[in-house]
C-alpha cells in the first residue's frame, strides 16, 4: 500500500560552497528537511511507510541515545 507522503517533507536544498576560486562544492542539505525527521533517518523510514498501512502499528528499536526513535515516532503520528 502506498502511504501518503508526510506533508512537512520537501526535497532538501542543495547548497553551493566555493572552496577555491576554481572549485565549487555542492552539498545536499538533508539536515534541513525537518528538525526531528531529517536526513538519513527520513530516507530509511520513508521506505517502511510506503509499504505499511497507516493503520498498522509500527515497532522499531534503537539505542539509548538513538535519534531514530523520536524520528520514527514523529513520522508515524
Amino acid at each position: 500500500m502506498d502511504a501518503t507522503p508526510l506533508p512537512f517533507l520537501t526535497p532538501s536544498p542543495v547548497q553551493k560552497l566555493t572552496v577555491k576560486p576554481e572549485l565549487d562544492l555542492y552539498i545536499k542539505r538533508d539536515d534541513l528537511i525537518h528538525p526531528i525527521v531529517s536526513g538519513n533517518k527520513w530516507r530509511k523510514l520513508q521506505g517502511f511507510f510506503q509499504i505499511l498501512s497507516l493503520e498498522e502499528p509500527v515497532m522499531t528499536f534503537g539505542g539509548a541515545f538513538s535519534n531514530h526513535l523520536p524520528a520514527a515516532a514523529f513520522a508515524a503520528k
